[in-house]
């Protein structure tokens, strides 16, 4: 049984684990190097474990974490922001969307992010790397699935890397 969970703060320091080795698997994609803690993602060379991933309980209402489950055991996270947080004009933005490799080919993050987009409605958007074809193409398989109102746009963000954003109404 798949299912996703809000995060209690209590369990930040889950979504800090898996945040470690989602920012590694992502450095593959530009050019991300450790700082001088070993952390990938982190620009920041200030290290505070108490405060890291904390923005994702800062904001009631406009940020949500949340931990993807499988027969109760953890298989990843997602994030979801909402405006002011949202890099652009949707109501609602899939920030980061993790599995672990064990997890992956099987539906279950077809269904994961069935639910999590059904939690909100409202307009949506995520983006995925261009240089990341299989995150790429996982979306580009699972959103025509889940509606028919796609538009896509090119964008390019920080260091230059090269992103599709999709965007898309769930009523």
């Amino acid at each position: 049984m798949i299912n996703v969970r809000q995060a209690p703060i209590e369990k930040r320091y889950i979504l800090q684990n898996m945040w470690i080795a989602y920012a590694h698997e992502v450095s593959e994609y530009h050019d991300d190097l450790p700082n001088i803690h070993g952390l990938m993602g982190e620009k920041d060379d200030s290290y505070e474990p108490e405060t890291m991933m904390a923005e994702w309980w800062e904001y009631p209402g406009r940020a949500f974490a949340y931990f993807i489950y499988v027969d109760d055991r953890l298989a990843g996270f997602a994030l979801i922001a909402a405006p002011p947080l949202v890099d652009g004009d949707a109501n609602w933005e899939l920030t980061d969307f993790f599995l672990f490799h064990a997890y992956r080919g099987k539906g279950i993050g077809s269904q994961a992010a069935k639910q999590l987009f059904d939690l909100f409605s409202g307009s949506w958007q995520l983006s995925a790397m261009n240089e990341h074809h299989a995150a790429l193409s996982f979306w580009q398989k699972v959103l025509p699935t889940y509606t028919k109102n796609i538009s896509t746009n090119q964008k390019t963000v920080d260091n230059n890397i090269s992103m599709t954003e999709f965007v898309f109404t769930k009523s």
